[in-house]
């Protein structure tokens, strides 16, 4: 039982800790294209609008 549950516990540290890392990316991917975009986005889209 006891080496089951520190099995156990020790994959849902794993997962947990995955978990963590992938959205930490997904956040950090996300904010970086988002602020590529806007930079890129938003004369275009300034320029649309004054014509």
């Amino acid at each position: 039982m006891n080496e089951q549950t520190y099995s156990g516990i020790l994959n849902l540290f794993t997962a947990v800790t995955v978990c963590i890392i992938l959205i930490y990316i997904i956040v950090w991917v996300v904010t970086y294209y988002q602020g590529t975009d806007l930079e890129d986005n938003v004369p275009p889209r300034c320029v649309d609008g004054n014509k």
